[in-house]
C-alpha cells in the first residue's frame, strides 16, 4: 500500500501541473536502507 499511496501522491501533483516525486523517493530510500541493513547483518553475522 505505501507504494500505491506514493504513486497517487505523484499523480495528484502531476495533475496540478507539478512534478513531485518526494513520496516515492522517500519510500524507495527507506526500502533500500532496510535492504542494506539486512545485507550488512547477514555479512557480519548479526548486529
Amino acid at each position: 500500500m505505501p507504494y500505491y499511496r506514493a504513486l497517487e501522491a505523484a499523480d495528484t501533483e502531476w495533475k496540478a501541473g507539478k512534478l513531485d516525486l518526494s513520496d516515492l523517493e522517500r519510500l524507495l530510500g527507506d526500502l533500500l536502507a532496510i535492504q542494506l541493513a539486512s545485507v550488512h547483518e547477514q555479512a557480519t553475522g548479526g548486529g
